[in-house]
Order: structure tokens, then sequence, then C-alpha cells
């Protein structure tokens, strides 16, 4: 299969045309009329001779879905009246959107693992605390405590870890834009695996 080549391809999200031409295929515009709401179009000049963006980049400051790249500016203004469609504002750390469409296939997605976490759980024998099972329970290694201070403790910490990293993401959001290309994303990975290391412990 060959290369995508530059007059098919987003400059700002890279994505090539038929990605970008299927993004909001659940529309009614797109359903009965056949219509394709999102497509390249010739980018602006500071972008580069010839070079093309999908209407969802040149939107604007329109929120994004984090899956499949649809603008929710774009979707909104293909919407046919009987339609009642918002982006919906994810779980996830950093806040994400997703269009009705890509949030569907990520609830069904999320479901499905949370069965098979569910039924891989193991109960310790001597602690009774459900764990995957993949190692020793930390109860018989001697970390494990079952004080109700030790608990207090760590919801305190996880809270106060919680307070921080919003904090450091507020000032992160606020100057994004002096950031070089690729230090915010960095920073924003970073943050997420503080989240869920912090969700854990």
């Amino acid at each position: 299969m060959g290369s995508i080549s530059p007059e098919d391809r987003c400059v700002a999200c890279s994505m090539g045309r038929g990605l970008i031409n299927s993004r909001g295929a659940f529309l009614n515009v797109s359903k009965i009329y056949g219509r394709v709401i999102d497509d390249l179009i010739e980018g602006e000049a500071h972008l580069g001779y010839g070079s093309m963006i999908c209407r969802s980049c040149s939107s604007g400051e329109s929120n994004l879905c984090i899956d499949c790249g649809l603008s929710e500016l774009v979707m909104i203004r293909n919407i046919t009246s009987d339609e009642n469609m918002i982006f919906i504002e994810g779980s996830e750390f950093p806040r994400v959107y997703r269009c009705p469409e890509c949030y569907d296939r990520n609830t069904r997605y999320e479901q499905s693992i949370q069965r098979e976490i569910d039924t891989d759980l193991y109960t310790c024998s001597y602690c009774e605390r459900e764990w995957d099972g993949n190692a020793q329970c930390p109860c018989t290694m001697g970390v494990y405590s079952s004080d109700e201070e030790d608990e207090e403790d760590s919801l305190k910490k996880e809270s106060l870890i919680q307070r921080e990293i919003m904090n450091i993401l507020d000032i992160l959001e606020i100057n994004k834009e002096g950031l070089r290309d690729g230090d915010y994303l960095n920073a924003m990975n970073g943050l997420k695996k503080l989240h869920d290391h912090s969700k854990r412990s």
C-alpha cells in the first residue's frame, strides 16, 4: 500500500482524505443525503504553498473529538433540526472531548474492558482484599495495613495530589501558546501518568 500524497493529507492533524471524509458519517445529512461534512480545503499562505487543511482543523477554537478529529463547530453547522447532538467531555485527564459516535464507541470499549477486569479479580485469603492476581498480595509482603488511620492518610494524600495536578493543568492551559512544540504534550502526558498512578496507589 502506497503512502498518502501531501495533497491528500491535512497539514494540521496529518489525517488522510479518506479518514477526514468519514467524520460525521453518523449525522442525518451524511446518512440520508450522502453529504461529506469534513473535507480538505486549501490552506492559508502561512501553511505553505499548496498545503491542504481539513475543515475541522481550520474551524478555530472549536473542540475537537480526541478520537476522530471532528470539530464540534463543523458538526453543529451540519446537524438537522431534529438532531440534538453535542460533544461530550470525557472522564480522561487531561480534558478531552468526543463526538457522539466516538463517545458511544469508547463507552462500549470501556464496558468490555471493565467486564474483563471484574472477572479476573482474586480475593486474598488473609485480608479479603480484591486484586488482579498478577503478583503477591501486599498484605503478605508486610506493606499493606488495614488500619483506618493509614486509609485516611492515603485519601488525604490522594486528594492533595489531585488538587496539585489540577493546579499544574490550569497553569499549562494558560501558558500553552508559549511552550515549544512537544513540550505541552509531554507535560500533559506526564500529568496523566501522575494522575493514573495516584489513583492506583
